[in-house]
């Protein structure tokens, strides 16, 4: 980034020279297969990525270090493992100081920073702690024009601004009440207003609809700019006079209108036509919600189903899950008829998918978010059995006798625990991509998220759970995909997972994808086919499909 006047930037770097190794074989490589090697630490080892801030000058011709240390294996401004630039450093229109921020190991303490750009001392400008964890996994500031800054924190178990002044003391809240405010979207500086993204402050709708707000910077005049019960995306013109918002349900077609600054809806920019894809059959997904495993929380769902559904017969059931703690793409909240939901759907499934605790980071409180503190395994699998369970008490079209599970990466873990955890529910499974052992997975995820291993804290001896340790409960069908040069989770995490079904004397399927990462790039058509014919075969009996699915290449 660059400091005002353009004549000093500055650098963020990491130094991974004592972190471990990791080692992926790419045997298509010509003429002989490569060995590649790469840093990767572990939840709870002591050698982490070290980051660095360096400040430099082009008149001076010099480089400067930031004195960023504070605590040992400590991140800097957010960014995770490998230094993905995500993060708030900035140098707020100044030529000579840089803001960052630094968060502890354990995330339990976050400090904004102001570094001198020529001598690279620094001073702190606020500090905050917060227990389990600081659940902001990438903190926020913004500074104004008047040297005050906006700072997002969790202290009252929701996501709110707060503005200080240029010293750190504290002037007051900029929003409060039982909603997240998630981005701030536009400041107005000459008007005196923030326009931001919240979610859950419209009481009666879907807590994962997206809205867009404004309020003055001394926290007065709050407003609702986008009062449509749908899932809105905002994009707010230069000079803050006009808004573009595009908003949708997964039942309501997109529509693009301009707003003025006020929320005022001025113009219908387009409304897309559906005609032709009703007439093919398509029918629009159905929300539904559940109660938790703890008989209390309200918990978001999905069901989708085939084209030309019909209520009198029954159909199998395949749950897509995912317990990514910062991730919810799998629940519908807008119009999207071209999902992998929605395909699989139409081989004769009904497809569902639903929120469980310890999901929604920026959208849900954070009770609900901390769910499952120092359990990486098992805590979403209660919660996404009863909402599965629910969702078909009343639907007398949904065939449980005949459930599946199904997911990648993060969900590909989870889908393997449900069917290793309920043997007698799950009859099959696909599982892509696993993190089956998160002893050997990234740490930053999964000291942040789940705090194991993390030393000086109270889960500092935490024992991360493996699904090796429930193979002897396979009953089911169990199919394993994974790339062999996958650098995200390695197939080293379903190998383990392999050996011990081996050791339990369990049959199961595996299927090795060659030469690919994490992202399947121009395989993921293969891999829904895959998929699709494996549960043809395991919950509809239907070979015929299964080789008519091939016929698709």
């Amino acid at each position: 980034g660059w400091f005002a006047g353009g004549r000093r930037f500055w650098i963020e770097r990491w130094d991974n020279r004592q972190v471990g190794e990791a080692w992926v074989i790419n045997s298509l490589q010509r003429p002989r297969p490569t060995l590649t090697s790469m840093r990767l630490a572990f939840p709870g080892e002591a050698n982490l990525p070290i980051p660095e801030l360096w400040v430099g000058d082009l008149d001076a011709g010099t480089l400067v270090q930031i004195d960023t240390s504070r605590w040992p294996g400590q991140l800097i401004s957010g960014t995770e493992i490998g230094g993905t630039g995500a993060g708030n450093i900035s140098s707020a229109g100044s030529a000579d100081r840089l803001y960052f921020v630094r968060i502890s190991r354990g995330y339990q303490d976050v400090e904004l920073v102001i570094a001198d750009a020529e001598t690279g001392r620094t001073r702190v400008l606020l500090h905050e702690k917060s227990e389990p964890y600081f659940s902001i996994r990438t903190p926020l500031f913004r500074f104004l024009n008047d040297g005050s800054f906006l700072w997002l924190s969790d202290r009252t178990g929701w996501n709110h601004l707060y503005r200080y002044d240029a010293n750190g003391t504290l002037l007051g809240s900029v929003t409060g009440g039982d909603f997240n405010v998630a981005e701030i979207l536009h400041v107005d500086a000459g008007r005196g207003w923030i326009y931001f993204k919240g979610f859950g402050r419209e009481r009666g709708r879907n807590p994962y609809f997206e809205h867009t707000y404004r309020v003055r910077t001394d926290g007065t005049r709050l407003s609702l700019l986008t009062p449509e019960d749908a899932a809105h995306t905002t994009s707010i013109s230069p000079n803050g006079r006009w808004l573009v918002d595009v908003y949708s349900r997964p039942d309501q077609v997109p529509q693009a209108v301009v707003r003025a600054s006020d929320g005022k809806r001025r113009y219908l920019l387009e409304q897309l036509d559906i005609r032709s894809l009703v007439a093919g059959g398509w029918s629009a997904p159905e929300s539904f919600t559940a109660t938790a495993a703890d008989g209390k929380t309200t918990l978001h769902g999905t069901l989708w189903k085939p084209h030309r559904f019909d209520p009198q017969r029954r159909y199998p059931v395949i749950a897509y899950v995912t317990p990514n703690p910062n991730y919810i793409g799998h629940i519908a909240v807008r119009f999207n008829p071209a999902t992998r939901f929605e395909s699989l759907a139409q081989l004769g499934f009904i497809v569902a998918a639903a929120s469980t605790r310890g999901q929604g980071q920026g959208i849900r409180d954070k009770a609900f978010l901390v769910h499952g503190r120092g359990d990486v395994r098992d805590y979403p699998l209660a919660d996404s059995k009863t909402a599965l369970e629910q969702a078909a008490a009343s639907r007398p079209y949904m065939d449980l006798s005949r459930a599946g599970v199904t997911g990648y990466s993060g969900g590909g873990l989870m889908a393997a625990s449900l069917l290793l955890t309920y043997p007698d529910f799950y009859k099959a499974a696909v599982s892509g991509a696993g993190n089956h052992d998160n002893n050997i997975y990234d740490w930053a995820s999964g000291e942040h998220y789940f705090g194991n291993g993390v030393p000086g804290t109270a889960l500092a001896q935490t024992r991360m759970s493996t699904n090796q340790e429930l193979a002897a409960n396979l009953q089911g069908d169990l199919l394993l995909v994974h790339s062999d040069t996958d650098r995200n989770v390695p197939m080293t995490h379903s190998l383990r997972l392999a050996d011990a079904l081996v050791d339990a004397g369990k049959r199961f399927d595996f299927l090795v994808i060659p030469g690919r990462d994490h992202n399947l790039r121009d395989r993921w058509s293969y891999y829904d086919r895959v998929v699709w014919c494996y549960f043809a075969q395991r919950l509809l009996g239907d070979e015929r499909q299964c080789v008519d699915l091939w016929k698709l290449h």
